[in-house]
């Protein structure tokens, strides 16, 4: 693997480089849905744990510790509920999880818009639980405007895949195949962020490397190993050890 520069959560600042964020979400489109195709639901999408490579612009889904993995990696079905277990973040939870409703793969299409949400606007959709309420009990006729024009400054093409990918109605949200039609991901000569992926990036990434060679090979300074033991300085250790509430390798 190679060395990453860091998450989406670090180069989330608002109104940034909108070719950029196209290439990012229709590169997470695509693993979200290869992840369906092998049975898993990640249930934790989120800028956190989507891994940036500046020297490529190319990003990667980590940390799969809340995954649901389908016996036999069997492909999730639309409109299938595989666990009612509540988990994740609570930002980017659905609203069927949030319900304590059995859910299936469509909780991390939910999680998507609301990263895109993030990156578009450089803030979080629903910071609390109570945002989350408003926006499942929200009434657009009563109100006048829908929420995600109450919530930010959108163009037409972002509000519309926001709001296809967070659709209260679970088997509403978008998917892959109504993504990859959807003119958000046009630029300006109308090119499709999809048709791109395959092409180098044009973005060149600072030069980074793990330390200055003039101190590579330098000796240590200053430093002088010691032994520490848990017995010794408990401290050092408190709240160490984590256990899976759940049993050993326990998900669903």
């Amino acid at each position: 693997m190679p060395l990453m520069h860091g998450d989406l959560f670090d180069f989330i600042r608002g109104r940034g480089d909108r070719r950029r964020t196209r290439r990012w979400v229709a590169q997470l489109a695509l693993g979200i849905d290869a992840l369906h195709r092998m049975g898993i639901i990640h249930r934790d999408i989120k800028p956190e744990n989507v891994l940036l490579d500046m020297s490529t612009d190319t990003v990667r889904i980590t940390d799969f510790n809340a995954a649901y993995f389908q016996p036999g990696n069997a492909p999730l079905e639309d409109g299938a509920v595989y666990t009612r277990l509540f988990i994740g973040s609570r930002p980017y939870i659905a609203p069927e999880v949030i319900r304590r409703q059995w859910y299936g793969k469509m909780v991390d299409w939910f999680a998507l818009g609301c990263l895109v949400f993030d990156l578009v606007t450089g803030e979080v959709l629903f910071p609390d639980d109570r945002e989350k309420e408003r926006y499942m009990t929200w009434n657009a006729k009563e109100e006048g405007l829908s929420f995600l024009e109450w919530a930010g400054n959108l163009s037409d093409q972002e509000e519309s895949i926001i709001a296809g990918l967070i659709n209260v109605r679970s088997q509403s949200r978008l998917q892959l195949a109504r993504l990859r039609q959807h003119p958000f991901f046009l630029d300006e000569q109308g090119i499709n962020a999809f048709d791109t992926l395959a092409q180098p990036c044009a973005f060149t990434a600072p030069h980074s490397q793990e330390v200055h060679p003039a101190l590579k090979n330098a000796p240590l300074v200053g430093v002088s190993p010691h032994a520490c033991n848990s017995s010794q300085h408990p401290y050092d250790f408190r709240n160490f050890e984590w256990l899976n509430p759940r049993g050993p390798w326990k998900t669903a």
